[in-house]
C-alpha cells in the first residue's frame, strides 16, 4: 500500500497509519488469544475512519489504473 498509494501521493501518511492501526486491531480481534478494547480507545477512531472512507471513495471514484 505504501509503495503504490502513499509514495505516489494517492493516500496521505495519516490514512496509511490509520489503516495499519485498524488492520492490527482486526487481527488481534480475530486471531489473538484475548482482546478487550475500551470505549475511549475506539471512539477517536470512528470519526477518523469515516473521513478515511470518504477519501477512499473519492480515490476509487477517480480511479486511474492503480
Amino acid at each position: 500500500m505504501n509503495l503504490y498509494f502513499v509514495k505516489e501521493g494517492k493516500l496521505d501518511k495519516n490514512t496509511a497509519r490509520l489503516l495499519n492501526i485498524l488492520f492490527s486491531m482486526r487481527q488481534q480481534g480475530d486471531y489473538g488469544d484475548t482482546f478487550d478494547y475500551e470505549k475511549d480507545e475506539i471512539e477517536p477512531l470512528i470519526k477518523k475512519t469515516e473521513l478515511m472512507l470518504s477519501s477512499l471513495q473519492s480515490l476509487i471514484g477517480t480511479r486511474q489504473d492503480f
